[in-house]
């Protein structure tokens, strides 16, 4: 967390089990092990910073993002959570919508990813799968499935014009080659397994 940041903003994340560290401003060294930054609008990452920050998945600003800010994470597959309205239920919006993209994908009101909301589904494993936008990846992610002979419960895919965003829901185990072939897809941003 960096920057003025709202105690209850605090408070729901430590519930959620995140460590906190809070700094006054933004430092390469922390960024760089950070999976998660809180900040205000004054003391905003630069879009050079996201260059070296391999662990980060998500953003989350109390105020306005620049808009080169937003088009530099969206291109490192960094979702961002902004309020440039600054409500004042932001201190309990903003964290909730950060846990729920961490938690189970949705990206609804991000500022940079396109929109997708999917339902949680039980007894399976979410697969999330940010890509650059080019035709043939849904295809190509469908293919290391089918090969592996894991079947699909539920399938999400939403684009914009930089990225394309997909979850996958699948019901069974798989070995951890499954996750390297997916990560190893061409044009692949970033890949996680979520639960």
């Amino acid at each position: 967390m960096i920057g003025n940041i709202e105690e209850d903003a605090l408070t729901q994340m430590q519930k959620e089990g995140y460590n906190i560290r809070q700094r006054d401003t933004v430092e390469d060294k922390y960024l760089e092990e950070a999976g998660v930054l809180l900040c205000d609008e004054d003391n905003q990452p630069t879009a050079e910073q996201l260059h070296n920050v391999g662990r980060l998945k998500v953003i989350g600003c109390f105020g306005k993002v620049s808009r080169k800010l937003a088009e530099a994470a969206c291109e490192a597959g960094i979702i961002v959570f902004d309020d440039p309205k600054h409500n004042p239920r932001s201190d309990d919006f903003l964290p909730k919508r950060v846990i729920a993209f961490m938690n189970e994908g949705k990206t609804h009101t991000s500022c940079n990813f396109p929109d997708l909301q999917p339902p949680r589904v039980n007894n399976a494993h979410r697969l999330i799968h940010i890509h650059k936008n080019v035709p043939g990846i849904l295809a190509k992610i469908n293919d290391v499935f089918a090969r592996h002979n894991i079947n699909i419960v539920a399938e999400f895919l939403v684009t914009n014009e930089q990225i394309g965003y997909v979850i996958t829901d699948v019901n069974t185990g798989y070995d951890t080659e499954v996750l390297e072939q997916l990560k190893a897809i061409a044009h692949t941003i970033k890949f996680r397994l979520l639960y």
